[in-house]
């Protein structure tokens, strides 16, 4: 990870990427309504698609849609960002290339926690950060929707291989 791109290009981070999912032409109507879903571990996993496509795309409504009004993020630095605030970084986000793994999700009823590492890659494919994430996730009009998430880096001497 090179010292002076690490900042730039975790601050563009909006956690969390997967391919994109259908549920997406669901959202795009910009109301809200979201598909009903299941209260299953795949069910919160198309969430989490959902947002990382919003996030690639630039799509403000539907990341707006995804996370809840009371919505709160961590960020590898330790600074609170709220729902505004991601949906306003939207416009000023780099072009990364994101891969997930490590995913663990489980399900509480109505609540669950989806946790993984972010690989971040920028358009030549070199790795440019390493985040270990937890979303938390709330059961809302038969909608799993975000309420808060965290980043923490992970070090270079602490990654595999």
């Amino acid at each position: 990870m090179r010292a002076d791109s690490t900042p730039a290009a975790l601050l563009a981070l909006l956690v969390v990427p997967f391919l994109a999912h259908p549920r997406a032409a669901q959202l795009r109507g910009r109301d809200c309504r979201l598909a009903r879903q299941s209260l299953d571990t795949a069910a919160v996993l198309a969430t989490e698609r959902e947002w990382v496509r919003a996030s690639a795309e630039r799509d403000s409504a539907a990341l707006a849609c995804v996370l809840t009004p009371e919505f709160l993020d961590t960020d590898w630095r330790g600074v609170l960002r709220t729902r505004g605030d991601l949906v306003r970084a939207l416009a000023h986000r780099g072009s990364y290339i994101q891969d997930i793994g490590e995913m663990r999700i489980v399900v509480f009823g109505r609540a669950a926690v989806a946790r993984g590492v972010n690989v971040v890659r920028d358009a030549s494919g070199h790795e440019v950060a390493r985040l270990r994430f937890t979303d938390v996730f709330r059961y809302d009009d038969g909608a799993w929707r975000a309420v808060a998430a965290q980043e923490t880096p992970v070090a270079p001497e602490t990654r595999p291989g």
